[in-house]
C-alpha cells in the first residue's frame, strides 16, 4: 500500500460512513480512491448533470444549493456526498460549491474500469456493499432525526401559536410607535416653534426686569426641549423620506440576500433581489426603482442602469478586500457612492446596510448619528485656529475617558482626532480658483481660519461604537484623489513631505486605526470624514481592512 492510500485510509476510517466496514474491504476500496483540491467558489457537483464519484471531506466546507438557492452547508470531517446519484444512477440533484478551500477524498466507481479485468467484479461488489453500509447508516440516522422530528412538531406547533401572538403585540406596538414618532417628530413645528416666536415677540412689550429675566428662562427652557427633540423629528423626517421606496439589490450571494432582508425588512422600503445581470435588467424595465446596490459581480448591471436610467442612485456594497474594489471604484467613475463591510461581523453589516441606503433615499448623507444609536449626546466643537486643536483633543480624550473608553483606544482616538483636525485646518481650505490656501506651511505656522472657513469637530460614543468627526465648508476632498491615496497607502506607495505629513499618509494612519471609516461629499461645499471604533474588544478588528464608505451628494 502506498503512503498516499495509508492516509486515505486513515482518513477514511475516522468517518461515521466507514466505521462498520471491514478493515479489508476498506483497503480494496482504496485503488478507487485519491486526494482532490479545490478553491472557494469552484463547483464540484453540478445540479442535473451526471456524476460518478463519491466525495469525503477532508478539511474545508461545501454549499449546497437547489435551483440557485442556498440549501445547507457540510464541514465536518468525514461528511459524504454525491453518493446517492452513483447509486441510483439519477442525475446529481444539487449543485455543491467549495466553501473554503477544500481537499477531499472521491472514491470514483469510473476508476473501476482502469482495474484489472480479474479483480473488478470484486471490487464492485465491494463498492456495492459499500454503499449497502452507507445506506442503513443513514437510514438510521434519518430515522432517529424522524422521532427527534415528531416530538418537535408538537413543541412547535404550541410554540407557533405563542410566537403569533407575541407577533401580534409586536405589531401593536409598531402601530403605537409609528403613532407616537409622528406626532413628537411634528411637535416642534406646531407647538414649541409657534411657541418661541410668540416669547420673542413679547420682547418688545413694555416688561418689568423680573418679568423680562422670566421670559428669558422661558426661552431658555424652550430652546432646550427643541434641542432635545430635534434627533426625533430628524428620525421622523427619515423615516417619511423612505417610506414606500423602491430598491434593487444585485447579490449573488444567498447569505448576504438574507442580511439585507433583515436589514430592510421593517424599514418601510420594497426590496427586489436579484443574482444575475438579465434578471436585473428584466426589474428594471418593469418597475421603477429609486436606489440599486451592487455587488462587485454584478457591477455590469449598474453599468448598464446607469445607461438606460441616470438618474437612478448607485451604490457598490462589497466584502472584498481592498485590492479588489478599489481598483474597480476607479475603473467606473460613476460609482459615487461606495460601502465595503465585513461578511464576518453580521451586526455592523446589518447597521452599515440600513444606514447606506436611509441616507441615499433621504437625500441627507451627512451625520455621524446616523451610525450611531438614536438619542446619544453628541459634542460639537468649532475648529477656529491651529493652536487650540490641542485642547480639543483633550476635551475629547477627557469625555471618553469619563465614559469608561479603554486607555488602548483612547490613544487611537487622540491620534485620528489629531489627524482630521489638522487636515481640516492646512489641507481642505480652498480659495475660489480652488487652489489650497495652507497646504505649502509647515504644520508648526499658527493659522487662524476665517469665520466662512471654520469646520466642526464632533465625536460621540453609545456604548458599543465610538465616532468622531471633522466636517470643513469646502468640499474638495475628490473622489479621485481619496481612491489614489488609498490605494497608494495599500500598495505602501506613500511619500511624506518634512513637517507637512504625506500626501494621504495620514488618511492611511487614520484606516489603520479604526474599523470604519466614512467620507461624506459634496463638492464645494462641505466635506464631513467620519472615524468610527468599534470599541467591543470581541468584535473590534475581526477584519483584514478597515470598512470603508464615500458618498457623493
Amino acid at each position: 500500500m502506498s503512503e498516499q492510500q495509508e492516509l486515505i485510509y486513515s482518513y477514511l476510517k475516522k468517518s461515521r460512513y466507514f466505521q462498520h466496514i471491514t478493515e479489508e474491504t476498506l483497503r480494496k476500496l482504496l485503488v478507487l480512491a485519491k486526494f482532490r483540491n479545490y478553491k472557494p467558489g469552484e463547483t464540484i457537483l453540478f445540479q442535473g448533470k451526471e456524476n460518478r464519484d463519491v466525495y469525503c471531506i477532508v478539511r474545508g466546507s461545501v454549499a449546497v444549493m437547489m435551483d440557485g438557492m442556498y440549501i445547507y452547508s457540510l464541514r465536518r470531517s468525514g461528511d459524504i456526498f454525491g453518493e446517492m446519484s452513483v447509486i441510483t444512477g439519477s442525475l446529481s440533484s444539487a449543485t455543491v460549491q467549495a466553501e473554503k478551500d477544500l481537499e477531499l477524498i472521491v472514491i470514483s466507481l469510473a476508476s473501476l474500469g482502469d482495474s484489472h479485468e480479474d479483480i473488478t467484479h470484486e471490487l464492485h461488489y465491494m463498492f456495492y456493499k459499500w454503499f449497502s453500509s452507507i445506506l442503513s447508516n443513514k437510514l438510521y440516522l434519518t430515522s432517529q432525526k424522524a422521532k427527534l422530528y415528531e416530538d418537535r412538531t408538537a413543541e412547535l406547533e404550541q410554540e407557533h401559536l405563542t410566537l403569533m401572538m407575541g407577533y401580534r403585540k409586536l405589531e401593536d406596538m409598531h402601530d403605537n410607535n409609528e403613532q407616537l414618532l409622528d406626532k413628537i417628530g411634528t411637535i416642534d413645528e406646531t407647538h414649541f416653534a409657534p411657541l418661541h416666536n410668540a416669547l420673542n415677540h413679547l420682547k418688545d412689550e413694555s416688561l418689568s426686569e423680573s418679568g423680562l429675566n422670566r421670559l428669558h428662562e422661558a426661552l431658555r427652557q424652550v430652546g432646550q426641549i427643541q434641542q432635545i427633540l430635534k434627533p426625533v423629528a430628524k428620525l421622523y423626517q427619515t423615516n417619511q423620506a423612505i417610506q414606500k421606496k423602491r430598491v434593487l439589490l444585485a447579490e449573488t450571494n444567498r447569505k448576504q440576500q438574507i442580511v439585507a432582508k433583515m436589514a430592510l425588512g421593517g424599514s418601510g422600503l420594497e426590496l427586489d433581489i436579484v443574482s444575475n445581470v438579465e434578471e436585473g435588467m428584466q426589474r428594471l424595465k418593469d418597475n421603477h426603482y429609486d436606489l440599486i446596490c451592487s455587488n462587485v459581480d454584478l457591477i455590469e448591471l449598474v453599468t448598464r442602469a446607469q445607461e438606460g436610467f441616470p438618474h437612478l442612485q448607485s451604490v457598490l456594497m462589497t466584502a472584498e478586500d481592498v485590492d479588489v474594489y478599489l481598483p474597480i471604484s476607479r475603473k467606473y467613475p460613476f460609482l459615487s457612492n461606495i460601502v465595503s463591510r465585513s461578511y464576518e461581523d453580521r451586526a455592523f453589516t446589518l447597521k452599515s446596510i440600513i444606514t447606506t441606503v436611509s441616507k441615499l433615499i433621504s437625500n441627507d448623507i451627512f451625520g455621524l448619528d446616523k451610525y450611531l444609536t438614536w438619542g446619544i449626546e453628541v459634542r460639537k466643537r468649532q475648529v477656529e485656529r491651529s493652536d487650540t486643536r490641542g485642547k480639543l483633543v483633550m476635551e475629547m480624550e477627557q469625555y471618553f475617558a469619563q465614559l469608561g473608553v479603554r486607555r488602548a483606544v483612547l490613544g487611537k482616538c487622540m491620534m485620528v482626532a489629531e489627524e482630521l483636525l489638522m487636515n481640516a485646518i492646512y489641507d481642505a481650505p480652498v480659495d475660489v480658483n480652488g487652489q489650497p490656501l495652507y497646504n505649502h506651511l509647515p504644520r508648526t505656522t499658527v493659522i487662524e481660519l476665517p469665520a466662512p472657513h471654520q469646520g466642526t469637530f464632533q465625536y460621540a460614543c453609545d456604548g458599543l461604537l465610538l465616532a468622531i468627526s471633522v466636517e470643513d465648508p469646502f468640499g474638495a476632498f475628490d473622489r479621485k484623489t481619496i481612491l489614489d491615496y488609498l490605494e497608494r497607502g495599500y500598495k505602501g506607495e506613500l511619500g511624506s513631505v518634512a513637517n507637512k505629513g504625506g500626501a494621504g499618509r495620514g488618511l492611511f494612519q487614520i484606516m489603520n486605526a479604526i474599523d470604519l471609516l466614512v467620507i461624506n461629499v459634496k463638492p464645494h461645499v462641505r466635506t464631513e470624514v467620519i472615524a468610527i471604533f468599534n470599541i467591543d474588544p470581541a468584535r473590534s478588528k475581526q477584519t483584514k481592512h478597515t470598512s470603508f464608505h464615500y458618498f457623493c451628494d
